[in-house]
Parts: C-alpha cells; structure tokens; sequence
C-alpha cells in the first residue's frame, strides 16, 4: 500500500513515552507468564498424574516423529506413534471416558511431510532441540514483523517499531507458540515471506513459500484460495505462482509418499476424527458461552456463511494489484476468517496471522467513518488490544496483597487473557468496516459518468 496513506508520525517525545509502557508492560507479561501462568498450570497438570513434557509439547509430536522414521515404524498416524506420545507428554495414555484426562489425544495430525521439514530436529535430544528451535523462533517472529511491514509499505519510526517488536514478541499468542515449540511460527513467517516475493515479482518462489506454509493446511487454506483465483485471473503474467505451488506441493507429497505409502489415508482418517477430541471454533464457543449448547445450530450458520464470504470476497477482489487496498482488506479479511472459523479454540499459538490485519487497521484507522458507535469500536479494539499486558502490569499489586489460593484461581489469574477470545472477532468486524469504508470513498472518488463497466 502506498506509504502516503500513513498517518502522520508521533512526536519524539510520545514515541519514548509509548517505548517506556511497552518495556514495562513487556516485563510484567513476561513476569505474568513465565512465573504465574506456566508454573500453575504445570501444578493443575500434575495433580491429575499428567507428569510428562510441557516446554515445547508440540514441538515434541514432530521430533518423536522423526524418531518413530528411525525405529522404521510404518505408521506416523499409527495407535503405537500416538501411544508413545503421550507417554512423554503425560506420562501415561489418555482415556477419554476418564474424568479429568486432556481431550487432546496428541495424535500426529500433521501432514507426513512435515517429518521431511523439520528432520534435523531429530539430530539433537529433545532438551536440546527444544532450546535450538526456541532461538529460531524468536528472531522468525520478528523477521515476520518486519515481512508484513515491508509488504504493507509501512516504516514507523525507530521507537514505533521497537514497540511493535516488543508487543509481538510477549504478546499471548506469541508466548504461546514460543513455549509450545509451534511450527506455526514457521507457516506465518512463509506466509508473509511469499506475499513479499509476489510484490517483488518473484512469482514461482512466492508459489513454493505458500506450499511450504500447508503442513498447516487449514492456515492456508483461505490465502490459497485467494491467490490461486488471483493468479487464475491473469494467467499469462501470474501463472508462475500456481506452478510453484503446485509443483513444490507435489514434490512435499511425493516425497512422503516414498517414505510413507499410505500416510493420506491414515492422515485423512485423523483429521476427520481431529473435531472429536480437540475444542471447537472460536465461533462455536463464543456463541454457545454466550447463549448456551442451543446456540450450537446458529454457530454453524454463522461459520459457513463467513466462508461463502470469504470465497465471495476472493472472487470479487482476484484482479486486484498487490499494493492495493482491495487486496489487502481481501487477504487480512481471509486470514480473520481462518481464525474464528477453521481453527481450534484453542490454538491462541496461531493467532499471529492477525498481525496483517492489526497493522492494516494502524495504517487505515483514519478513514473510518467519524461517529460515535465507530470511535466506541476503536476504542474498545484497542483496549482489547492491549489489555494482556496492562492486566499484567496490575496482578503485580494484587499478588501482594491476595493470598496464593486466591491469587491462583480462574477469577484472578486468568484476568489477562479474557480477552484473547474476543479480539479476532473486533478485528474482523473492524476489518469489515474499513474496507467498506475504502470501498465507498473508491467510488465516491471516480469521475462522474464513469461506471465498473468503463
């Protein structure tokens, strides 16, 4: 997007005020999260038996994998593989019928090409490994940080962007995925790296970033569509993207297929047993928390009409230009979607795909319409936005002064994530507005007598 667009820059003397309640807010989440958070939820796993891996669980799942290639087991998918995954991240199996067991059985849900991907992480212990893929994951935060705001042609000022870096980094998602050993950080930064190699004509790369991104299928699978329509379009000059992603696709698939003959059919089966035992959508259970188990019927409704949206959408906008706002509304719009309706409740890790809408809205918030239901809206957003870290900052007084059980409940502790849920949906609904709004002063702007059809 076209750097006029920013809005004028903060003085220098509001940057380092703003720079200053970042390093304190940073410090208090990260205090909230490392000392608080984490060793209470270790304590409420160990009081149902569960004695077993935390730091890097899901990191885990992929470098027993490699392992299981080792031991020649035939199946990564197999009640065996399954079995002794969850000795290491229990310390026993899971029985769903057993009161107080996780409903996360730890099956492999990845595609087998994953194994191929991540192999050297099988060259160390797993102690290790999961210290060397932490270091990785820091600095592929924020180079993916860096990605989106290069792609959307924004350059904040130096105390800005430290901001930015810090509020990324000890954001909850962020955290999440960093102590898990996510290798969804890995499918955001290749999402964002392939927007970039599109905007620098790098078509065929882009293409093959994307396939890459698929051993998180169902991240991908809304900005796929979109730019595989997006390509469609304009065959001629964009089909190099599709060769590439389909051609690296093919050789990922192929690849597994040697080594694994039958791993689409064993990870087929998994997935479609994967809503059984993991929670459901954001939009299920915001509704159903909200309205009770009755509202279920309507939450279904609500998800597959935000998908006939997000392939309406992708239709609409498949020949917009990489730098303009169509397409960035389209995509960010697309990555919300996947948020609330294609990913588990409880996969918060993942959320780090918000990070192009979030900036988008930064850039564009200006536009808006100027009413007063808009300006509740922002600010609400914003206060959501940043609420983890200022609720962090305020348990600091109340650990003090509460005694360890009251401290340790639901009621207190959680205080800093309640609004996790809820953000996704404030920024698609803010992304909706916008978009609209730069949709109307699009045509408000045309020359008179000029019609689509011009």
């Amino acid at each position: 997007m076209a750097g006029a667009s920013l809005p004028t820059r903060p003085s220098s003397r509001f940057s380092v005020i703003a720079l200053a309640l970042a390093l304190i807010g940073s410090a208090a989440m990260l205090n909230y999260y490392l000392n608080w958070f984490l060793p209470r939820a270790r304590e409420v796993k160990a009081a149902k038996g569960l004695v077993g891996y935390s730091f890097g669980d899901d990191l885990y799942t992929v470098w027993y994998g490699e392992h299981a290639v080792s031991q020649r087991y035939g199946d990564l998918y197999s009640p065996a593989i399954t079995h002794e995954i969850q000795m290491g991240l229990y310390g026993r199996s899971i029985d769903l019928s057993r009161p107080g067991d996780p409903k996360d059985l730890r099956v492999f849900g990845y595609p087998a090409f994953t194994e191929l991907l991540f192999w050297p992480v099988s060259l160390f212990p797993f102690e290790l490994a999961r210290l060397v893929f932490l270091f990785i994951q820091i600095p592929l935060i924020v180079v993916t940080t860096v990605l989106w705001m290069r792609a959307l042609s924004w350059h904040p000022d130096w105390p800005s962007t430290a901001v930015l870096f810090l509020l990324v980094l000890t954001s909850y998602s962020a955290l999440e995925a960093l102590y898990a050993g996510q290798v969804g950080v890995f499918v955001s930064f290749v999402l964002a790296a392939s927007i970039v190699a599109l905007q620098r004509g790098r078509l065929l790369l882009a293409g093959a970033l994307m396939a890459l991104g698929t051993i998180k299928p169902h991240v991908m699978l809304l900005p796929i569509l979109y730019l595989g329509l997006w390509s469609l379009h304009d065959w001629r000059r964009r089909r190099m993207f599709c060769v590439g992603l389909f051609s690296t696709e093919a050789l990922l698939v192929g690849s597994a297929l040697i080594v694994w003959p039958h791993w689409i059919q064993s990870w087929l089966n998994v997935v479609f047993r994967y809503h059984g035992y993991t929670p459901p959508s954001l939009t299920i259970q915001m509704l159903t928390t909200l309205a009770g188990p009755a509202a279920r019927p309507a939450a279904l409704l609500a998800m597959a009409t935000l998908l006939v949206v997000a392939v309406v959408l992708s239709w609409q906008n498949r020949s917009a230009s990489l730098d303009s706002p169509d397409f960035w509304f389209t995509l960010s719009i697309l990555l919300s979607i996947t948020v609330v309706v294609l990913l588990p409740g409880h996969a918060v890790y993942d959320h780090l795909i918000l990070m192009p809408g979030i900036f988008l809205l930064a850039i564009t918030w200006r536009r808006l319409p100027e009413n007063w239901a808009m300006k509740a809206m922002l600010i609400t957003a914003v206060g959501t936005l940043l609420w983890p870290w200022f609720a962090s900052i305020l348990l600091i007084p109340i650990h003090s002064l509460l005694a360890r059980r009251e401290f340790y409940s639901m009621a207190i502790l959680a205080i800093p994530l309640r609004m996790a849920a809820g953000l996704p949906f404030i920024v698609l609904a803010l992304l909706a507005l916008a978009y609209r709004a730069s949709r109307q002063c699009s045509v408000a702007s045309r020359p008179q007598g000029l019609t689509a059809g011009s």
